[in-house]
């Protein structure tokens, strides 16, 4: 009996577990109640460029591979919204620019975390492919949370914008370049 009792245990608890899985957008009920959301990235401290020229003349591209991007809601849990894998080159977003990496409806309701599954990252310098160490001792595996307070309405329309700041946050020592995760992001409500 101690050994069904255990199994029963194991069981309950596994699908407590399982309760916590991400929700994929696919999976939110029609009868719930959503509003827009939109995720997009950049490759500045600010939406309106300003960079100071820092990154060496010799990078052509810095490329981070986005396999998912997920936010955390206050009840649901983790919520998939994502445009699938996408391979970003922040360069070409360096003076303002910004890509879409996840839109559609969720939950209505407070979020506080952003997170990007950042699968792979790398670096052209003068024609030549070169790996990129994300720093600040975030393993790709985890994906890379980043706070953002916002509120989610059914009527109004939601927008989270993360840019790297590549002059602050991209440096090199002999042949390894490494991109930093100290990053800036913005909520938009209209």
């Amino acid at each position: 009996m101690t050994h069904l009792k255990f199994v029963l245990s194991a069981l309950v608890t596994a699908a407590f577990i399982g309760c916590n899985e991400p929700i994929d957008v696919k999976d939110i009920p029609d009868d719930a109640i959503t509003g827009p959301l939109t995720v997009d990235i950049g490759g500045d401290a600010t939406r309106d460029g300003g960079n100071l020229g820092a990154v060496p003349d010799t990078v052509d591209s810095i490329f981070l591979r986005l396999d998912e991007v997920s936010i955390n809601h206050e009840t649901e849990g983790w919520v998939f919204i994502d445009a699938g894998r996408q391979d970003i080159d922040l360069m070409a977003e360096r003076d303002g620019g910004s890509v879409q990496v996840g839109e559609g409806d969720v939950y209505i309701g407070n979020y506080d975390l952003l997170r990007l599954s950042i699968t792979d990252a790398w670096i052209i310098v003068d024609g030549v492919e070169l790996d990129l160490i994300i720093g600040n001792g975030v393993a790709l595996t985890d994906g890379l949370d980043i706070t953002v307070a916002m509120d989610v309405n059914e009527s109004t329309s939601t927008a989270v914008w993360v840019g790297w700041d590549l002059d602050n946050t991209l440096s090199v020592d002999g042949d390894v370049w490494t991109l930093g995760t100290d990053v800036n992001a913005t909520v938009n409500v209209e």
